[in-house]
């Protein structure tokens, strides 16, 4: 099985919404990961559709719910 070749981690502050669809116009192949204030959450893409989401903050929510509502955070941004 072949794997996509590891990129070097890039981080910066940013929105996730912008972060989002950026991701979804690219096709992006791999994850963001999100540290705010509320919470951390990641989200895992591949062909920039997202197959994975977690968010912990006051809430744990998972999925749709966990990228909805982590698109209204601003924090640091691994990608």
């Amino acid at each position: 099985m072949r794997f996509p070749a590891s990129e070097q981690v890039s981080s910066h502050e940013s929105s996730f919404e912008a972060a989002h669809t950026e991701a979804r116009k690219k096709e992006f192949v791999g994850s963001l990961v999100l540290s705010s204030d509320e919470g951390d959450g990641v989200v895992v893409y591949l062909d920039g559709w997202p197959v994975y989401a977690k968010y912990k903050g006051d809430e744990e929510m998972d999925g749709e719910m966990a990228v909805d509502y982590m698109k209204t955070l601003s924090g640091r941004l691994d990608r």
